[in-house]
């Protein structure tokens, strides 16, 4: 048996289990008056906050006025996101565009490169004897403008492949 302390209102000696309780009690309320006291400086922290705004000069009406001058400014910059979004989205189909165009001078480009490379030399050949030579098996080795220009005075005419 141990004796609490004089603080309390038991002054007589206590059993190990009323002594647990007494504690577990006392510990809640101390507990309880801990956020009690947060919440009276959280209020107070609040209340100075106020008063300096007050003493900067911004009343409650400059501070609504505010406000709504943040609330433009939010509204405008929503209206240049959007189009800039809108934008955006004329520059992807302008790209998707310009990668189809692409796509199809490269296609017309192996096409020429094929009629002026040597294989159009034996393409009638290959044809006669029931190859089939097309576009898609073709690598064109003019990726560089130079192997082109060098092969100007090679060509063979068009004259020269006729059935």
């Amino acid at each position: 048996m141990n004796l609490i302390s004089s603080r309390t209102d038991a002054d007589h000696p206590l059993c190990a289990e009323c002594t647990h309780l007494l504690l577990t009690s006392l510990t809640r309320q101390l507990d309880e008056t801990k956020k009690e006291r947060d919440g009276y400086i959280a209020f107070e922290k609040e209340v100075r906050k106020e008063k300096e705004r007050e003493k900067d000069g911004l009343t409650p009406q400059e501070a609504e006025k505010r406000i709504a001058k943040l609330a433009q400014d939010e509204n405008v910059a929503i209206t240049q996101l959007r189009e800039a979004e809108k934008e955006r989205e004329q520059l992807e189909a302008e790209l998707k565009a310009l990668e189809l165009e692409e796509k199809a001078l490269e296609e017309e480009e192996a096409e020429y490169v094929l009629l002026l490379s040597p294989l159009a030399r034996s393409f009638n050949r290959s044809t006669a004897f029931g190859e089939r030579i097309t576009l898609n098996n073709f690598e064109p080795r003019s990726r560089h403008p130079n192997w082109l220009l060098s092969r100007q005075h090679t060509l063979p005419t068009p004259l020269l492949w006729k059935n």
